[in-house]
């Protein structure tokens, strides 16, 4: 019966766990810093993208410093 109790309070430890890991991601997640960031990394993975789709067109080039 003890074997079955410390199993329990286990998952009830990971489940409390879980919750406020959730609550802290979330919080974190809705802030201004992380969109600005977020938003940042989406434009330059979108500039990236279009670069390198470019890059088989004459006249332009993935050299060191070509990408601004």
């Amino acid at each position: 019966m003890a074997s079955r109790f410390k199993h329990l309070l286990g998952q009830t430890i990971i489940a409390a766990a879980l919750a406020l890991l959730a609550v802290v991601l979330g919080g974190i997640v809705n802030t201004d810093s992380y969109s600005r960031a977020a938003g940042a990394e989406a434009r330059g993975v979108d500039a990236l993208m279009r670069q390198v789709a470019g890059a088989g067109q004459a006249g332009t080039s993935l050299a060191p410093g070509a990408i601004r």
